[in-house]
């Protein structure tokens, strides 16, 4: 349903209406909607704030979280500690699982997506991570990227053709670069990026995290 802890916990709500806050565990919120937006307010310190023309944006959670995550010693054993450390400040921890079924039910019905199961396994471990972008654009250290297949949505021509230029079947997965590059996994489980050309960004998902992750600017902070 949304996110808690400044982006950091997930909010979901099963079929007899009780929430749950999901991270790297799952705890019960509340077993009623109204008990559970009174210890979102009273607890979790979700905030309500209005735009004041002039004021300058709030910072995104994640680069708060990023300067604070903890890695763990053997990170190095999938991939660098500065992706370890991008994932996690992203919304990603070891072990974690998410449903797909509803990316998979929508992008079936509006894109006649079929998910294929290299893309089932890295949703359900990736899906809704991503880094945002902040300004200035030179502050940035990767290129601003989200694993959100429904980016997709509306897009089922522009990633049937990228698949055709690729020759391969591609399921969407996100984007990268503000929108002007898809994301998209073959059933290898390579993944491949474009908009009007495709070009492939790493033929495993663990190194194509690693290429996403990667600094634009070794000397951004």
């Amino acid at each position: 349903m949304g996110t808690a802890d400044e982006g950091a916990s997930f909010v979901g709500i099963t079929e007899d209406g009780a929430l749950h806050l999901v991270r790297d565990r799952v705890e019960l919120l509340a077993s009623t909607t109204d008990q559970a937006l009174d210890r979102l307010v009273g607890v979790q310190g979700a905030q309500s704030s209005l735009w004041v023309p002039g004021a300058p944006a709030p910072e995104h959670p994640f680069w708060k979280r990023l300067n604070t995550v903890e890695t763990v010693p053997d990170t190095g054993t999938r991939w660098p500690e500065e992706t370890d450390r991008v994932l996690r400040a992203g919304g990603w921890f070891p072990g974690r699982s998410v449903p797909t079924d509803t990316w998979e039910g929508i992008l079936l019905q509006t894109g006649e997506f079929e998910m294929h199961d290299a893309a089932r396994r890295f949703l359900s471990e990736f899906g809704a991570v991503g880094a945002p972008y902040r300004e200035p654009w030179d502050s940035m250290p990767w290129m601003e990227f989200s694993l959100d297949p429904l980016l997709a949505l509306w897009d089922a021509e522009i990633i049937d053709d990228l698949a055709e230029q690729a020759g391969v079947d591609l399921y969407p997965i996100g984007m990268r670069d503000r929108g002007n590059q898809y994301l998209a996994m073959a059933e290898d489980g390579s993944v491949h990026a474009g908009m009007d050309s495709v070009w492939l960004l790493a033929p495993t998902s663990d190194e194509a995290l690693q290429r996403l992750t990667s600094r634009i600017r070794p000397t951004a902070a």
